[in-house]
């Protein structure tokens, strides 16, 4: 009798049982132990591509499965980066965004020569928005600068973030500057960032000098408006928000109806 050939783990990872999409996300704990348990008897968490696999299907598939994905990286003594930064980005979400940290310490830590990449940093600063501590940010800051990812747009529109939930709009700005050609998402960023830190003539500049704009950036600016009394500025916004088709959404009401408080403004409105 012929033997059949066992594919047994290169068959998951090609289903999608040790990847990120909807498929392994569908897996249920016991299941993902099982598999664990079988790549275990067959070596192959030595093999850093199903080791970074698994380790992500565990560790992004639920916030409460992270000490499991935790106590299985923890058997492999030459993590590869990509599992590592699966950690930073499932702590960065979650409920203890400071154990992003533990794992960034890691890399430098772990034996087998590897540096953070943009997506390292780009996680890292979304722990940092999570933390909201005013040392942490500049720090963070300050290693992206050292490893040259101080230009990735991501991270930068991101320590923008950072610095605006800070109320350091100074920073904000230095950033800002530094990037040669801003594409939509830094400026969005910045907008979003001056409208929140009420500096809402700089937002309304930058948001008029941009070729593009979505809707979080003109929720932004009629929410700056809002914030800082200035309501006709808010709803004469609206109205152009409008007459552009951009989809208005609860955020945008809310901010509407903000500006709307005032008696007088409020019945000139639905007058018109």
């Amino acid at each position: 009798m012929k033997k059949t050939k066992t594919r047994w783990p290169a068959d998951i990872v090609a289903s999608g049982g040790l990847s990120t999409n909807h498929d392994s996300r569908r897996c249920s704990l016991r299941q993902l132990k099982q598999i664990h348990n079988q790549l275990l008897i067959n070596g192959y968490l030595n093999d850093p591509h199903f080791l970074g696999q698994f380790v992500a299907a565990i560790a992004l598939k639920s916030p409460n499965h992270l000490e499991y994905s935790n106590l299985v990286l923890h058997q492999c003594h030459t993590p590869t980066l990509f599992a590592l930064n699966c950690m930073i980005r499932a702590y960065s979400k979650s409920s203890t965004p400071q154990k992003s940290f533990h794992f960034f310490n890691k890399i430098f830590h772990c034996g087998n020569r590897i540096s953070p990449d943009n997506y390292t940093f780009n996680f890292l600063v979304r722990a940092s928005a999570q933390l909201l501590a005013w040392r942490i940010g500049p720090a963070v800051h300050g290693s992206l600068i050292k490893y040259g990812f101080e230009f990735d747009p991501h991270v930068q529109s991101g320590l923008i973030f950072v610095y605006s939930e800070l109320g350091f709009l100074g920073s904000c700005h230095q950033v800002f500057e530094s990037i040669p050609n801003p594409d939509l998402v830094c400026q969005t960023a910045m907008v979003s960032a001056c409208a929140k830190c009420g500096d809402v003539g700089f937002a309304r500049k930058l948001f008029d000098s941009m070729p593009r704009r979505d809707p979080i950036a003109w929720n932004a600016v009629i929410s700056g408006y809002a914030q800082c009394g200035q309501s006709r500025d808010a709803l004469r916004l609206f109205h152009f928000m409008q007459l552009e088709g951009v989809k208005v959404s609860e955020v945008t009401m809310v901010s509407v109806l903000s500006a709307c408080s005032h008696k007088r403004l409020k019945e000139g409105y639905y007058r018109r």
